[in-house]
């Protein structure tokens, strides 16, 4: 590759990065949560222990999930030391997951501080045979650290 080439692809990224504005660093969270909630069969124990801690990073310091299973509302307030455990624990006992993020509808509030994101979430797990769907409604904040899940939530429950 040539020393011009090379400069270009940087500043393309260097662009890419910097200057997208907030939808697309929304978007680029959830790529993300995609990308850690995904596993396959036989990743070890510091790749998983390093994956679920930037899985954590993902969200606010305190975080509402807020979901209908069963005919009930649940509210959890989790930090991300809990976050972090319960990407811990999945992993110790689900062998292989893979999960995406469909038809994402970003709708950023008026102060620009916050966004409300619907998305429809996939997930495969390995030792079952279909797949599972659901609506999700994620609320971000924007932070010192940038753009951090707040809340996660079922459609159903969705205010």
């Amino acid at each position: 590759m040539s020393g011009i080439t090379l400069i270009v692809l940087v500043s393309i990224l260097f662009a890419r990065y910097f200057f997208q504005g907030a939808e697309g660093r929304i978007r680029s969270q959830l790529a993300r949560l995609e990308g850690l909630v995904s596993y396959s069969v036989g990743e070890g124990n510091l790749q998983s222990v390093a994956q679920a801690k930037r899985l954590s990073r993902l969200f606010t310091e305190e975080t509402l999930l807020e979901f209908k299973a069963g005919g009930r509302n649940h509210d959890r307030m989790m930090g991300r030391a809990e976050v972090l455990q319960a990407a811990l624990t999945v992993r110790k006992q689900i062998s292989a997951l893979e999960a995406k993020l469909y038809d994402i509808m970003v709708e950023l509030a008026d102060d620009k501080q916050s966004a409300k994101v619907r998305a429809t979430g996939w997930i495969q797990i390995a030792e079952q045979e279909s797949a599972m769907k659901e609506d999700f409604v994620f609320t971000f904040r924007k932070t010192d650290g940038g753009w951090l899940i707040h809340r996660i939530e079922n459609a159903e429950t969705s205010h």
